[in-house]
């Protein structure tokens, strides 16, 4: 099957190669995640984060082209159906059939609770966000400190509103280097935190995400709360007796 790497648009290609020049570990990162996979829903949460470091894209699935999408509509022309094929209804059916193979994607539950045990995670270290489980903050201390990992960090970039951290974290003679960003924008549309202390933001993204990482959590689609500003507890999990 086609990788998404070879359905990549042309300018996106170019840009790789200017990103290559700057930052080659992490534009090898995500030139490896796309030459392994073929659909867009099966990129990591960390490889999107990586992808709108380097290229500032939102949205990965624009970066691709379509040939299902264009085979799909020379078949509607000859039959004529071209409404009932992109009508209103069917763009729902297939929007629910992603979300429902996503949601089918299996995660080694057993892992997962092996490893909550591991480093003595109770229920208030972790909730479920949608599709996602999501360490807290408290959590990712927890796994740190246990590990006695060591966390390095390089400051790739820090202005007043824009912050990148690169973190280098090891244990037991393995290592793993990843980054955190932090933009605070004028609005919600052009940021992605809510707080102007983007250099601690940033550093804490880039702290979860080794950790997590490094100990196997990452791989089981485990993600932290600093990451995004969308990985919070709802507000009546933080409520507390009166």
């Amino acid at each position: 099957m086609i990788s998404l790497y070879d359905r990549l648009k042309p300018h996106y290609l170019e840009e790789f190669e200017r990103t290559n020049l700057k930052y080659p570990d992490i534009t090898g990162i995500i030139i490896d995640a796309l030459q392994s996979g073929s659909f867009v829903t099966e990129l990591k949460y960390s490889t999107v984060l990586d992808i709108k470091f380097l290229l500032g894209v939102d949205n990965p699935f624009t970066m691709f082209n379509n040939l299902w999408y264009d085979t799909h509509r020379e078949l509607c022309k000859l039959l004529r159906t071209k409404d009932r094929c992109y009508g209103k209804k069917n763009r729902q059916v297939r929007s629910n059939n992603r979300n429902r193979n996503f949601k089918q994607r299996p995660m080694n539950k057993e892992k997962l609770k092996e490893l909550y045990e591991k480093y003595n995670l109770e229920k208030s270290d972790f909730f479920k966000h949608q599709h996602y489980t999501i360490i807290t903050r408290q959590g990712i201390d927890k796994i740190q400190a246990l590990e006695q990992m060591r966390v390095n960090y390089e400051v790739i970039r820090c202005e007043p509103n824009y912050a990148v951290f690169k973190a280098l974290a090891s244990k037991d003679g393995k290592s793993i280097e990843t980054f955190g960003s932090a933009l605070k924008g004028e609005n919600y549309k052009d940021s992605n935190t809510n707080s102007w202390y983007v250099a601690e933001m940033a550093e804490k993204r880039a702290m979860s995400r080794a950790v997590l990482k490094l100990t196997g959590f990452y791989e089981l689609g485990v993600f932290g709360e600093d990451e995004s500003e969308s990985f919070r507890k709802p507000k009546t999990e933080y409520q507390t007796l009166k």
